[in-house]
């Protein structure tokens, strides 16, 4: 017993050093746009975020909830605190999603004592898969809510697991405080309760049943019962989340940001590149790409995994065991579809989800013959290892060049010149004192055309991410074609990559073009 004790703690500590230096390569890369954004709205405290009040900004008055990006207050509530501990620097707030997303592969790997159906090698099978995950890697080099969530996110099925399999109201009770915080994140925590609802529905739980003998509502001929255990669970969960978030019901912002999200996001999205052509949600086939190259082995895992245990849920013979985990893993797969932008951390949740459903079916596949699934079981956790760490060492979170840039102000221009920068916020965290206005993402307005070919900006600064997605910005083409500025050095980053062009206003006015 002592030597097979040893042997889990050392498998642990290798699965957790495979997860942990990926994630810490290039920890201490510039701010990313929404980590600069984020940070600005953690500057004005506690009670500014929880009750989203309206603040003045330098581009004019807003709200906290805005700057927020309409999410809920939960990371920035994290970013206050773990400031004051270690401090706001780049490395220091991107060590919470670090954490997190270990804890996550610790949570994983010690399934089995949560939830007792996952008693075996599930768990830890999981967890060896997601710590070199390349998607939840990327996730977890950001400080942004996707880490923590998604570390919510799986300790909600674990314990609606747990719940399903006791029936203890404490279980449940536990399940609806995770999903509040996981809402208090973002608002896949939205997505998270109507999942355990359907959870307690396909496994028929006395807390929630709809049968045709069932006592409730009766829709059809079919009776609804929900039990006072569930309402005191729902109940909980919004007490939870209007406690700590007062804004989200007083200004009605916990319906509006998700409106927003559900919507807006839904319907647009943001605009990137596939195959040469501008697109606002990326093609299935595109994240089959991605998988295909970040984590071939992973994917091929997945589907065979998927296939199988279908198989046996028919014949019955997983039970109600996998049962949450597999439909939070189909609900989070369509999720991750319909994402509304191109980053593959965007990712996390559902891999982390996918990689439950192949830690079940390798464990099922070694249940059933030891010595040959053992062995295969290994070399799938190997190959989907050695495919995946190539790309978290390679992954580099925030805008690439910004600290040079940094430089390149600091050295060009003082306080008082009047600077034009695309990705404001991350500049404005480094240079607070500098009279910097926000170049808008996508096109300049009429007035900041007119100011650039009236020569009333001292600097503009151009990021590469911009020209590759709106190569037609009527402001970039005025720049480039002013008689007016020239452009310094193009900026690389420290791998020599051209990442941003500066441009300077020039004294003699002659004409200097960048090709």
């Amino acid at each position: 017993m002592r030597w097979r004790r040893a042997w889990s703690l050392v498998a642990l500590l290798v699965v957790l050093s495979i997860g942990f230096f990926p994630r810490w390569h290039w920890l201490g890369e510039p701010w990313d746009l929404d980590e600069a954004d984020y940070l600005y709205a953690a500057s004005f405290g506690f009670v500014a975020n929880a009750l989203d009040l309206a603040v003045e900004t330098p581009d004019g008055p807003s709200d906290v909830n805005r700057i927020r990006h309409r999410h809920p207050p939960g990371l920035e509530y994290l970013m206050i605190l773990w400031s004051g501990l270690v401090g706001d620097s780049e490395t220091a707030l991107r060590l919470v999603s670090l954490i997190a997303g270990l804890g996550t592969v610790v949570l994983l790997w010690f399934a089995g004592r949560i939830a007792p159906a996952w008693q075996g090698l599930p768990g830890p099978f999981a967890a060896a898969l997601l710590a070199a995950m390349p998607f939840h890697v990327e996730a977890c080099k950001i400080f942004n809510m996707h880490p923590v969530s998604v570390l919510l996110l799986v300790a909600i099925v674990l314990f609606l697991t747990r719940a399903i399999q006791t029936e203890r109201p404490r279980d449940l009770y536990v399940v609806a405080v995770l999903v509040a915080l996981q809402g208090l994140m973002m608002e896949y925590g939205v997505i998270s309760g109507l999942t355990v609802v359907l959870c307690l529905l396909a496994a028929r739980s006395p807390w929630l049943r709809f049968a045709r003998q069932a006592e409730g509502l009766r829709i059809a001929g079919w009776g609804l019962h929900v039990s006072r255990t569930l309402w005191k669970a729902v109940g909980l969960l919004a007490a939870v989340y209007f406690v700590l978030w007062p804004g989200g019901l007083i200004r009605g912002n916990a319906i509006l940001n998700f409106g927003y999200y559900a919507i807006e996001y839904a319907r647009a999205g943001h605009p990137t590149l596939v195959d040469g052509k501008t697109v606002y949600h990326l093609p299935l086939d595109t994240w089959l790409r991605w998988f295909g190259d970040f984590a071939p082995a992973f994917g091929i895992a997945f589907v065979l995994a998927a296939v199988t245990l279908i198989t046996m849920s028919r014949r019955g013979w997983m039970g109600r065991a996998f049962g949450p985990a597999a439909i939070f893993c189909s609900v989070y797969l369509v999720v991750l579809f319909r994402q509304h932008t191109f980053l593959v951390r965007y990712g996390a949740h559902a891999v982390a989800l996918m990689s439950i459903v192949i830690g079940w079916w390798l464990a099922q596949v070694v249940q059933r013959r030891p010595a040959l699934g053992g062995t295969f079981a290994g070399v799938v956790i190997l190959a989907a290892t050695w495919t995946g760490m190539a790309r978290g060492f390679e992954a580099r979170p925030g805008l690439l060049g910004y600290h040079l840039a940094r430089d390149t102000i600091l050295e060009h221009f003082d306080e008082d010149s009047r600077g034009l920068v695309q990705y404001a916020s991350v500049m404005r965290q480094y240079l607070p004192d500098h009279r910097i206005e926000a170049a808008p993402i996508g096109n300049l307005t009429d007035d900041q055309v007119a100011d650039i070919e009236a020569g009333r900006y001292d600097y503009f600064v151009c990021h590469r991410f911009i020209l590759a997605r709106y190569p037609d910005d009527p402001g970039l083409r005025t720049i480039r074609r002013s008689a007016l500025y020239e452009c310094l050095p193009v900026i690389r980053d420290r791998t020599g990559v051209p990442a941003i062009w500066v441009y300077r206003l020039r004294a003699d006015g002659s004409v200097v073009r960048d090709e």
